[in-house]
């Protein structure tokens, strides 16, 4: 719902629509790239979300397919605690004039979801989900990096994700840049990912966009 009694109703994190629930959690960059980065490559914008009831039916029950090597309990928490951290993100932007930091975001998120998995696998056993995946895993000894760009009228957030051939993560990066069209978006995210993985070392990688 847009914010009451302000004349400014824009989001302020990209200042690009009306501050709704389904634009702040879902189709803003900056919660789009959170998305990305934190549940392991699906796009929010997939999901068809226009209500705030279709937001806490997503939580509550998420698709199989979503996060595909995680008990369903365990991926509810993953997007409670995203939304969480978009909402603070929001807050310490509108109220402390902060300023979005992806990075910092997806740890806290990490953190949180860690704390709350040492605290569910003592009573349950976590089993790969059977379904079929949207991501699939690279052969064996090869990491995969997924990137992806989400873009809006004044900048870009670039996210880069990599894993495994067990599906593991192994790092999230992400970070705003200035506005690019969405076909330089996802080149400039293409090119950080090989950066990165040289910096890492990485001999065998396979690199996946859109």
């Amino acid at each position: 719902m847009c914010r009451m009694d302000i004349e400014d109703t824009y989001c302020v994190l990209c200042d690009q629509e009306c501050e709704t629930s389904t634009h702040l959690f879902v189709k803003c960059p900056v919660a789009k790239a959170l998305w990305f980065s934190v549940c392991w490559g699906p796009r929010s914008d997939e999901l068809q979300l226009s209500t705030s009831a279709d937001i806490i039916k997503l939580i509550l029950k998420p698709p199989s397919a979503f996060c595909q090597t995680q008990d369903q309990w365990r991926v509810s928490f993953i997007m409670a605690f995203t939304l969480e951290e978009i909402w603070h993100t929001r807050n310490v932007v509108l109220h402390h004039k902060g300023e979005v930091d992806l990075q910092s975001s997806i740890q806290f998120i990490h953190s949180k979801v860690h704390e709350c998995y040492l605290i569910f696998s003592k009573t349950k056993h976590t089993t790969p989900d059977s379904s079929t995946p949207n991501w699939s895993p690279p052969p064996p000894g090869t990491i995969k990096i997924n990137v992806d760009a989400a873009i809006s009228s004044s900048n870009a957030a670039l996210a880069v994700v990599a894993r495994n051939s067990q599906g593991s993560l192994l790092n999230i990066w992400a970070r705003i840049t200035p506005l690019r069209s969405p076909l330089q978006a996802e080149a400039e995210a293409m090119a950080w990912a090989v950066h990165l993985a040289t910096r890492e070392r990485w001999s065998h990688v396979i690199f996946e966009g859109d």
